[in-house]
């Protein structure tokens, strides 16, 4: 037992390592009113929500790509409520959430074992919300609500997203059929109306994205071309706003794939 938590205690030392960086970046959350999008619909009880593709094609330079997320909701800022917004939570209509990764870099062949951990470079990457929030008065469902992308803060030209990808015939049984990723963002717009209503500091930000979670089912047709594909078990998409020109935004992820990694390496 003793050596199970050692193992799984320095996979997700490694996990941090690979942001540190973002640390000595002051990435992490300042003490300051912060935004919550997330696939939990409003109200008492509220649940979590699947849905849209995710999709992958094993292969250098290949991107891995979230389109169509559900977005369901804008927790507030605890000391802000607004009169359209029951309990500080702001109804999203017709959001959407979409990730591009950036190509492939390394891990790209396709899962040994089941599994496959993927790291992409970030170049040509985006992360973005949309909806319409009619309790601060968006109400177009075509509203850009937040953007950014990825970047890798201490290596340019190396991986600033990675993956963990596992098939339904994975080793490790506990992450059969799942997914997740994590890596660097940075913020570059933040609707103005949400700023406006909420007085916020700024139209950029920093925060972090958690439970970014998959399932996940991995094919190979007749040619011996392989693809993943499958959906966003949820979401929840922390935001600081700030006025500073530029900012960096860490995502959480890591912790779930770290202890996937982990479990894997102690099964071999």
């Amino acid at each position: 037992m003793a050596r199970k938590v050692v193992g799984l205690a320095a996979v997700a030392l490694l996990a941090m390592a690979f942001m540190a960086a973002s640390a000595k970046a002051g990435s992490v959350l300042p003490k300051a009113p912060n935004l919550d999008f997330s696939s939990q619909t409003t109200g008492k009880g509220g649940s979590q929500h699947s849905g849209g593709y995710v999709g992958y094609t094993p292969g250098l330079g290949n991107d891995l790509s979230i389109t169509g997320a559900p977005i369901f909701q804008l927790q507030e800022p605890s000391d802000h409520h607004t009169a359209g917004c029951p309990a500080g939570r702001c109804s999203i209509t017709d959001g959407s959430l979409n990730i591009f990764t950036g190509g492939c870099m390394m891990g790209c062949k396709g899962p040994v074992g089941g599994s496959e951990s993927a790291f992409f470079s970030g170049q040509g990457s985006s992360v973005t919300i949309t909806g319409a929030i009619p309790g601060l008065g968006i109400s177009s469902d075509s509203t850009k609500l937040l953007q950014g992308y990825f970047v890798n803060l201490s290596n340019p030209n190396g991986p600033a997203v990675s993956a963990s990808l596992n098939s339904a015939g994975s080793k490790n049984a506990k992450v059969q059929g799942t997914g997740g990723i994590d890596g660097y963002l940075m913020i570059t717009y933040i609707d103005p109306t949400i700023i406006q209503m909420l007085g916020l500091n700024g139209t950029i930000g920093e925060g972090y994205i958690t439970e970014m979670y998959f399932n996940l089912n991995f094919l190979m047709n007749q040619a011996g071309l392989s693809t993943w594909d499958g959906s966003l078990t949820g979401s929840d998409i922390l935001v600081v706003a700030t006025p500073e020109a530029a900012s960096l935004i860490l995502l959480g992820t890591a912790f779930l794939a770290a202890a996937w990694f982990g479990r894997r390496r102690m099964h071999q």
